[in-house]
């Protein structure tokens, strides 16, 4: 596997000079040295005047000739961004969003890359190539901290003070510059300052986020990147903060760095990073020693992609494959993420109205997973979740991804403690088959198969492993979170062992005490009813000492649903205060089998068939519409324990 990049700062811009560029490619530099075994000979540096149209995409040209699958390229660029006017019309907010160079001049395009720009060269990149563009540097201005300086020859300078430096401050004395950021931001000429201070809305252009490489940029589009004194000298804060996470924890991936960066500059610095395109597997840039295996030789199975093998062994696909399945949905989760820091109806969170979120359980999923789920629901409850389509109407929670392709479990958990909770889990699975072969006398034609074919790895990772179940709560709060904070009424379906996301994470969400409401919550073939699940809840939500487990607070009806034949799901009223149980129900589309019970994973799946119209009229429907009917359903007394 070959590993190169090329690396780009400029401190001498021939107006509004930086500090801090020069300082982010020699630290990047390091890095990818000394903690990721690039081969210096690898790496082109290009800053300062070095850093012109010619040279740049000369060094692109020198960076991506020949790439072929399983390399890993890396673009990093430090400096100013700005826009010009949009010729093309393609733009919603009339402007080209532009990477500004050395010798930058708004009147000469020679002297800048547009994001057009970006786009065609990152097209032209083999998509099986882990192509990794980053970007220390801001667009569209945006952000309420700006000053506007003018130097002595007349140009104007943006940089950035904490409120206490704008306290009494008149608009013709500069800040100092020990307290302040510089902006790496060029001001368009004749730009109104309306426009580059965030009081008008932007529009990143999201062409880059098309293709299937991965883009690591220092902020969101209506807050700018900070060049900042930072341990006695300047640095980019987002390239600072991103290596040091690396340097301490080498093993993450692309969106962990990013998250791991953003908790690194929050309350420091009002950016933002995001992560648009591609997520790669941890490590993001390879594991230290990695060598090209050339071309006549078999590729190693360990790379930026993860174990190979591990992947394969469970049932996933190549990279190449999953980056079209992730993309889309991975920038969802990006934009969420962001809309916890601006004002949510001017994203198209829906303060009124439904909005219908799902939650799968273990296997691998990808993004669109609930489309089926909706097939179903849809002809029974009208406009309720209108506009239906997903990332509107309707959202998803995806998590997956996480634990298919970490592998965590195997590499950090002791043994024995991984071995005991599987059995125990898998005993109670048996114990329910037992029950129901009983049922039918043919007790002694039980196949033997413990626990049948049902795998549980994946969510013994969530169970055992702390900062696994972190991150994957993460994902649930990033798609629910901004959408009760809006004022949202939703509705919530979880699956299987996604029920214990749903309940953990809504847990965790009541005490941002938002103003939107959980509708109704439908635990479906919950494991929420396997005691040693129970156990393995954080401490806060265990039933314990003969109490029944908390209500969450800001749902207002919890249903849970169990199917014959389903041993993974089963009644919750004795452990947690359910508003409705349905239990026993026929598991749709399911024939018997020779023992007399039914194949588990058809069991299990059988709430979302299209033909299934008691769970999805008469359940799921009935209790959106308010129109249920009793009959069926068994309501819990909730005295003794808090619920609605």
């Amino acid at each position: 596997m070959t590993r190169k990049a090329v690396l780009c700062g400029i401190n001498s811009y021939l107006s509004a000079p930086l500090k801090g560029c020069v300082n982010d490619v020699h630290n990047l530099r390091d890095l990818l040295v000394n903690s990721f075994g690039f081969p210096p000979e690898e790496i082109q540096l290009l800053v300062d005047e070095q850093v012109v149209k010619a040279e740049v995409l000369r060094q692109w040209d020198w960076l991506t000739r020949g790439a072929r699958a399983g390399d890993l390229l890396v673009f990093h660029f430090s400096g100013h961004g700005s826009y010009v006017p949009d010729e093309s019309g393609e733009e919603q907010d009339m402007r080209d969003e532009i990477t500004c160079l050395q010798d930058m001049d708004f009147n000469d395009p020679s002297t800048y890359l547009s994001d057009d720009e970006w786009y065609e060269l990152a097209q032209r990149v083999d998509p099986a190539v882990q192509l990794i563009i980053l970007k220390d540097t801001c667009h569209s201005g945006g952000s309420a901290r700006f000053i506007g300086v003018r130097s002595e020859d007349g140009q104007e300078r943006v940089v950035l003070a904490h409120p206490a430096e704008l306290q009494g401050r008149r608009s013709s004395d500069p800040p100092p510059e020990s307290s302040i950021s510089n902006a790496r931001f060029l001001v368009p000429p004749q730009a109104p300052a309306r426009a580059w201070r965030g009081e008008v809305g932007t529009t990143r252009p999201t062409q880059l986020a098309e293709v299937p490489q991965t883009s690591l940029m220092a902020c969101m589009e209506t807050q700018t990147a900070a060049d900042a004194p930072i341990d006695g000298e300047f640095h980019g804060a987002f390239t600072y903060h991103f290596c040091k996470v690396l340097r301490g924890n080498d093993h993450l991936g692309s969106r962990e760095a990013i998250e791991a960066a953003a908790q690194q500059l929050q309350g420091q610095f009002e950016q933002v990073p995001q992560h648009e395109g591609r997520e790669l597997a941890a490590p993001i840039f390879g594991q230290a020693g990695e060598i090209d295996n050339g071309p006549d030789e078999a590729p190693s199975g360990q790379g930026p992609c993860g174990d190979l093998a591990a992947e394969l062994h469970a049932g996933a696909e190549a990279l190449t494959a999953q980056q079209m399945v992730y993309q889309a949905h991975m920038k969802y989760l990006d934009t969420m993420v962001t809309l916890q820091g601006v004002s949510l109806p001017e994203r198209g969170l829906r303060a009124s109205g439904r909005v219908l979120v799902t939650v799968h359980g273990i296997g691998n999923h990808r993004a669109g997973y609930s489309n089926d789920w909706w097939q179903a629901l849809s002809p029974h409850v009208g406009v309720t979740f209108d506009p239906s389509d997903l990332g509107r109407g309707r959202q998803e929670v995806l998590w997956s991804d996480l634990v298919n392709r970490s592998r965590s479990l195997q590499r950090s958990l002791p043994a024995e403690e991984v071995n005991a909770l599987r059995q125990s889990i898998l005993d109670v699975i048996d114990d329910r088959r037992i029950h129901e072969a009983s049922r039918s006398g043919r007790l002694d034609q039980l196949p033997v198969a413990r626990g049948s074919s049902l795998s549980i790895d994946d969510f013994l990772v969530y169970m055992l492993d702390d900062g696994m179940r972190r991150r994957i709560l993460d994902r649930f709060t990033r798609v629910v979170g901004p959408l009760l904070t809006a004022g949202t009424r939703i509705d919530v379906i979880s699956h299987s062992w996604g029920t214990v996301v749903a309940y953990e994470g809504l847990r965790e969400l009541e005490r941002q005490h938002p103003s939107g409401r959980v509708a109704n919550w439908f635990s479906a073939g919950s494991a929420l009813s396997i005691a040693p699940v129970q156990g393995r809840l954080r401490p806060e939500n265990r039933p314990a000492n003969g109490r029944r487990g908390p209500y969450p607070a800001l749902v207002d009806a919890w249903v849970n649903l169990d199917a014959k034949g389903d041993p993974v799901g089963g009644p919750l009223g004795g452990r947690f205060p359910v508003t409705r149980e349905y239990l026993e129900l026929d598991p749709t589309t399911c024939a018997r089998q020779f023992w007399g019970g039914y194949e588990i994973g058809c069991a299990h799946g059988s709430y979302f068939q299209v033909t299934n119209l008691k769970v999805n009229r008469d359940i799921f429907a009935g209790h959106m519409l308010g129109t249920a009917r009793e009959p069926g359903a068994r309501q819990s007394d909730t005295s003794g324990a808090s619920g609605p």
